[in-house]
Order: C-alpha cells, then structure tokens, then sequence
C-alpha cells in the first residue's frame, strides 16, 4: 500500500508522486496473483463496501473517485482522449463501471478467499440488466446506473463469466 491510510494499492506512480485511485483491474490482478497479505484483503474489502456504499449499488467502478472538474486531475483527464472525450464524471474510465474488470475482481477477490463480493456485484449487475437479452455494455455510468459506450462486447460478456466462476469457487 502507497501510505499507511489508504485502504487498497496506489493507482500508478509517476513523477508527480502516486495516485491513489482506485483500480479495479490492478486489484484484480494483485488478489488474482496472491500479492495481497491477509491485512491489505481486509482493508481492500473494506474500501469495496465504502465505494457500493457511494453509488448505492454493488456495482464497482474501474476506478474510483470520479475525477470532478474541480479536480486538480481534472485537466490532464479532460486533455486525455482519442477522437471525443468520454469521460465526463461516473463515466467510461472516470468512475465508469467496466463489466471486464468488476469481474476480473469479482474473480481476484474469490481466489483470495471472498466470494461474497463476486455475488454482490452478480446480484446488482442481474438486477440493472435484462438477464435473458443481456446488453454486455462498454460499461455502465455510476450515478445513473445506465449503460454507455458500445454493446454487445465480448470482454464484457467476460465479465459476467468471471463473477460467475467466482461465485462457485468458494461454495464448493
């Protein structure tokens, strides 16, 4: 962990110093590959619950906080894109939930012990998604819970697959 209160792994180090976003595919990765003790776990399910608390859904966000205009990162972000910016606040990589990645940890987190995190965002994603004709959507914004970007991804269907997976790893 980058310093003694932040309760997941820095974001990136750069030059600047860390950031400290959260990183839903990072984390994924670090619990997927066991580099996370029993102590830095705790704090990173903590910080979990904290964020479903603020969207108000078990959803997660590939990073979080969401970068506000009044943000000192707000102008590298909005200078940041290809062909059109699409990350306004709670959206695409702004505080945008990526299916991939809320599975990816979702899976992490399940290797790591936890699997009730996975069912979590299972259940939450099941109750904004039409189970029977899913939209497999780029992602989904975090203040409306509406999808955005493209449909029909197959790196989103991933996602599904993951939390799935994950869901069984434990309950066996």
């Amino acid at each position: 962990m980058a310093e003694k209160e932040l309760m997941h792994f820095a974001c990136a180090v750069d030059p600047r110093g860390y950031n400290t976003h959260f990183d839903a595919a990072g984390h994924g990765l670090a619990l997927y590959l066991g580099m996370a003790n029993a102590r830095q776990k705790e704090k990173i399910e903590a910080y979990t619950g904290k964020i479903f608390e603020e969207i108000g859904s078990g959803l997660l966000p590939a990073f979080w906080p969401v970068i506000m205009p009044e943000n000192q990162e707000w102008l590298s972000l909005k200078e940041n894109y290809s062909y059109e910016f699409k990350n306004k606040p709670h959206n695409f990589h702004n505080g945008g939930i990526w299916p991939v990645w809320m599975g990816f940890f979702g899976l992490g987190m399940s290797l790591a012990g936890n699997s009730n995190i996975a069912e979590t965002m299972l259940n939450s994603w099941m109750e904004i998604e039409n189970p029977k004709e899913p939209r497999f959507s780029e992602y989904i914004a975090s203040d409306t819970l509406k999808p955005g970007g493209k449909q029909r991804l197959s790196y989103s269907a991933s996602g599904l697959l993951f939390l799935i997976q994950a869901t069984k790893r434990n309950n066996h």
